[in-house]
């Protein structure tokens, strides 16, 4: 099973040969070319799944920020009957919990004590493993740790449109004079909300925060195989 965690026996190629990492997208393929470019590393011949394992990861990641933004699109469109309405809310829910539980996925990679990547570089996900924590792992009623009984409740609905989420505007965008028309969800973001506690509440859409959330995880990859490479 060892030599499964050598990249000499596995047909690694570069996906974009030539071109700068930095204009290679979605961020997915970037960490894919990133792995094959230091292919030579000694890294790569000793922890090599537990390296290029975080590949699916981003593309997950980047696979549920494309189907959440058409989601979004259909209800920017307008003309949905409530029924409509309501499933397609339905589906950018489950889009964000799965998500919320790819993100803390690479979280495990990135903590681990063999990476160690400082908390201070990840804001983000570390507000993503909050979500996680109180929810999508398991819901914080079900599994308290010290929470009250209002705080559960609304870690159960952090994810979910009950009433765990808001429009955020985009570049000072205001509501239209309808706040129901259709025209809301491309002047604001859905977001997702979790209390922490009386004074901090977390924020979360996918729409807005996905470019962050990606730059985060690939900049903590690259940091711990150009460490472990130099």
């Amino acid at each position: 099973m060892l030599a499964m965690n050598d990249i000499r026996n596995w047909r690694i190629e570069d996906p974009d040969p030539g071109r700068p990492l930095q204009q290679i997208t979605p961020v997915s393929r970037r960490a894919a070319a990133l792995i094959a470019r230091n292919a030579g590393h000694s890294l790569m011949r000793t922890d090599f799944m537990r390296i290029v394992g975080t590949v699916p990861m981003l593309e997950g990641l980047d696979y549920h920020h494309r189907q959440s933004l058409g989601y979004v699109e259909r209800l920017a469109l307008g003309g949905l009957s409530e029924e409509a309405h309501a499933q397609v809310l339905f589906a950018l829910d489950h889009e964000a919990v799965a998500y919320v539980n790819r993100a803390g996925q690479f979280l495990g990679f990135a903590l681990s004590k063999e990476v160690d990547t400082p908390v201070a570089s990840i804001p983000k996900l570390m507000e993503l493993k909050f979500f996680r924590d109180k929810f999508s792992a398991h819901r914080s009623m079900d599994r308290p740790r010290g929470e009250n009984a209002n705080l559960q409740v609304l870690h159960a609905i952090s994810l979910t449109t009950l009433g765990g989420y808001l429009l955020a505007p985009k570049d000072g965008a205001t509501l239209p004079d309808d706040p129901w028309h259709s025209s809301r969800y491309r002047s604001h973001y859905l977001c997702y909300q979790a209390r922490r506690d009386a004074d901090t509440v977390f924020f979360f859409s996918i729409e807005r925060d996905h470019p962050t959330v990606a730059v985060e995880a690939y900049v903590a990859l690259e940091l711990f195989i150009l460490k472990e490479s130099s």
